[in-house]
């Protein structure tokens, strides 16, 4: 017969919550300014509304967010590296790239070899 294991809950506090509602509109907003071009001035407000309308369907739950695929990150890679292996050559390239996205050699590679 099986038993159910407590699991230690760390509590959250009102602080902690709004911590963690600041971050998440943080991250909303970077990625209005990053994917869709928007200043900072227009994104912060749709960033906080998006905040509020989350917290309020979704408040309380824990969520999962898959991460990005592999495809499409390894097409961002390809189309990086294509920009600019003609004016850096292959090797700086190649090292501007693993820096820009914090990649290995191994996955720069898996990244050029995959279509």
């Amino acid at each position: 017969m099986s038993q159910a294991h407590a699991v230690a809950v760390k509590p959250r506090t009102p602080a902690i919550e709004e911590d963690h509602a600041t971050e998440l509109q943080n991250v909303v907003t970077e990625g209005l300014r990053e994917e869709v071009g928007y200043k900072e001035a227009y994104a912060a407000p749709i960033a906080a509304a998006v905040v509020r309308i989350l917290r309020r369907r979704m408040g309380g739950r824990d969520v999962y967010i898959p991460a990005p695929s592999a495809t499409e990150r390894y097409a961002q890679i390809r189309a990086r590296h294509a920009e600019i292996i003609s004016t850096l050559g292959p090797t700086k390239a190649r090292d501007v790239v693993l820096a820009e996205f914090a990649i290995s050699l191994r996955t720069f590679y898996s990244a050029l070899n995959a279509k």
